[in-house]
């Protein structure tokens, strides 16, 4: 049996009730497959009042399974701008280049398009700054919906230096607008983390494909990473890299039942090694590869968006809750 997400739609639907106590209107962002949820199946469950995703791809899949109102992010181009506006979602306009792009696919279509204008209040990756998005002029076949910002940190000083640039009358990340009221993109926090009150609503399990006794001085894996001090029993887990298991958790661990078993050697493509010893480990145990995104983030020196977000298509989906 390859590695399984086990994504618990019963508790995302309680992360976005305790969300949605806390502001006006919730947009869940969706975006990277539901930070590995899967995206369809998040935008059909959870209760919220958008959507919010990075691509146009992401727009449509979204589309297919939720009349509710859609935001793209991310840059759009022309050759995508007519399928999103016929699907009635809303462009990130983060450019003056893209006015035109717009406007003509908007006539081909014979609708007006929808725009949000990214406003750049200090992560400098794209958008207009406050003084440009406030005096933009815009075509009539382009209706301006309203204007967001990203926040480069979510310190409380760099937030708020942030707010102070663009005002509190955009739409911010959830980070913000839960100080602020209002309008709320939810990513992390919906899935369970980040925001008191929310619970981890994923975790992924592997299981042990092999046990091995092996002697002191001998060295496990490839690239003699790990060489044994002592006797030590080694139990290989069937997730490796190609599963999205980072070659850079060796600091990582993975728990068999209730006991956290260090990860040894170097992550193989679909392997990886478990120091099991004192254990009674045996071929076939189920292990837990990730159940908290923000421990493992904290093990091995990452971020929890990477433990959510890595998983590839070899490790399948199972839903609960639903």
């Amino acid at each position: 049996m390859p590695p399984i997400r086990t994504v618990d739609l019963s508790v995302l639907c309680r992360n976005a009730a305790v969300l949605k106590r806390r502001c006006e209107r919730l947009f869940a962002v969706v975006k990277a497959d539901a930070y590995g949820h899967g995206l369809e199946r998040v935008v059909a469950t959870v209760p919220c009042d958008g959507f919010c995703v990075a691509r146009a791809e992401e727009a449509l899949s979204a589309r297919a399974v939720s009349a509710k109102p859609i935001l793209v992010m991310g840059r759009t181009f022309a050759d995508e701008a007519e399928a999103l506006i016929r699907a009635n979602v809303t462009l990130a306009l983060v450019d003056r280049d893209q006015i035109p792009e717009i406007a003509r696919a908007a006539k081909r279509v014979g609708k007006r398009a929808r725009v949000r204008v990214k406003v750049d209040t200090g992560m400098h990756r794209y958008g207009f700054s406050p003084k440009e998005a406030a005096a933009l002029s815009l075509p009539p076949e382009i209706r301006r919906t309203g204007a967001f910002s990203h926040l480069a940190a979510s310190d409380e000083a760099r937030v708020r230096m942030q707010i102070r640039r663009g005002g509190a009358s955009l739409d911010y990340p959830a980070t913000a607008n839960l100080r602020l009221g209002g309008t709320v993109r939810v990513g992390l926090g919906l899935y369970g983390y980040g925001v008191d009150g929310v619970a981890p609503a994923m975790n992924v399990t592997a299981r042990v494909v092999a046990v091995r006794d092996v002697e002191a001085g001998e060295y496990v894996g490839y690239g003699e990473a790990f060489r044994t001090t002592e006797r030590t029993r080694i139990a290989v887990v069937d997730c490796g890299y190609a599963d999205g298991l980072r070659r850079t958790v060796n600091r990582g661990s993975m728990r068999w039942k209730d006991r956290r078993l260090g990860i040894v050697g170097s992550v193989c493509m679909d392997a990886a090694f478990l120091d099991a010893t004192g254990t009674e480990v045996e071929v076939g145990d189920e292990v837990t590869v990730l159940d908290d995104a923000d421990a493992a983030a904290r093990e091995t020196g990452g971020i929890p968006y990477e433990y959510l977000t890595c998983w590839t298509a070899r490790v399948a989906k199972r839903y609960t809750g639903g």
